[in-house]
């Protein structure tokens, strides 16, 4: 990668366009006006903002030097940006910069690194979500990344926590992977949390439960769930059998538990506790027999999700933008959200950023 000297300047975009070239500028206006925006100005646009913050945070002593040195490089999907304040700074302020950034580009932001002195980040180019599903029973689509589909190894990193507030897509991202277990055929179980999600589509659900003030159905769909799970894994053992990949015939069950703290925070304090162990057996054995949890909350809660099960989900997402505690529960870090439709995710210890396509049916 070869870094290039960002030119510091605050002067509008058009201006700064026809100074660099006037044949540029005619292509600059001809793209605003037919909306036609290609790679190439999308990437001046991003430089330009990120040269007009650089400004905004740069100053210049009497020798004319600078006291913020910026370096950037790009490729098809991203624009790497390296910094360093030539000054005495904190942390903080470059979180500060980072931020500003964040605001004015509508694109993702990946967090700051620190590599031989210079802060590190980088500018995710927009995301178009790519309509395609893929799916075996390893691993499957979750969304695209800036490298294309994202997948989610299943089989290797198991379990998905999901989650998002109201409006922000966490029923489209969840409909999407429906859609690919669906378009299988792989067993999925559903509890549903608030009782209207998947009502209308119950029937293609080998188990379906609806979120009930006596919590007695759901603990026993859980327990069938885990008994149909136990018998497999006893089969396997008996046969010399420790992954049900092991087995062609043996394909991934999965069991949807819809809005999770709604169903743990109308329960007593009885069957939460009879709930969250049962859960908590599910996430610990499931793997080796290939039964998988799809969980989704609307927050993140300590009280119900500590840090032993949450780790125990070796998938987890964020969906649109969530409260400063949620990324710091879910991911260990600070985080800034999205609009609807796009997502931060970890795989082990993976984070990525995704665009999820919107299906209306599965």
């Amino acid at each position: 990668m070869i870094y290039k000297k960002m030119r510091l300047c605050n002067i509008p975009t058009f201006t700064f366009y026809l100074l660099k070239s006037p044949l540029m500028c005619i292509h600059f206006l001809k793209s605003k006006i037919t909306k036609e925006h290609n790679r190439y100005f999308e990437v001046l646009n991003i430089l330009n903002t990120l040269r007009i913050e650089c400004s905004n945070y740069d100053t210049v002593n009497e020798k004319g030097k600078h006291s913020l040195k910026c370096l950037y490089d790009y490729d098809n999907k991203s624009i790497y940006v390296k910094l360093r304040f030539l000054r005495k700074v904190n942390e903080e302020e470059y979180e500060k910069f980072r931020n500003s950034v964040d605001i004015h580009c509508d694109y993702g932001m990946s967090n700051l690194t620190t590599k031989k002195g210079y802060f590190h980040f980088v500018v995710y180019m927009k995301l178009e979500p790519l309509y395609e599903t893929s799916i075996d029973k390893y691993s499957m689509a979750i969304g695209t990344y800036h490298k294309g589909l994202l997948t989610w190894n299943y089989a290797e990193y198991p379990h998905i926590l999901v989650l998002g507030e109201t409006g922000q897509g966490k029923s489209v991202f969840i409909r999407y992977l429906l859609k690919e277990i669906f378009n299988v055929g792989y067993d999925v179980w559903c509890i549903d949390g608030k009782k209207i999600d998947y009502s209308k589509v119950k029937s293609m659900f080998k188990q379906y439960c609806a979120n009930d003030s006596n919590k007695s159905n759901i603990i026993l769909t859980l327990e069938m769930f885990k008994d149909e799970m136990q018998l497999r894994y006893d089969s396997m053992v008996q046969r010399g059998i420790y992954n049900y990949f092991e087995d062609e015939s043996l394909e991934p069950v999965f069991l949807l538990i819809d809005e999770y703290l709604t169903i743990i925070e109308t329960a007593d304090k009885k069957e939460q506790t009879v709930i969250k162990k049962l859960v908590s057996e599910i996430i610990w054995l499931g793997r080796a027999a290939g039964y998988f949890l799809i969980v989704t909350m609307q927050r993140a809660d300590a009280k119900y999700i500590d840090g032993a099960i949450r780790d125990n989900f070796a998938c987890r997402v964020v969906v649109g933008k969530a409260s400063k505690e949620s990324y710091s529960m879910i991911f260990d870090r600070k985080l800034n959200g999205f609009e609807k439709g796009r997502a931060w995710v970890q795989i082990n210890n993976d984070l990525q950023i995704i665009s999820i396509p919107f299906y209306n049916d599965f």
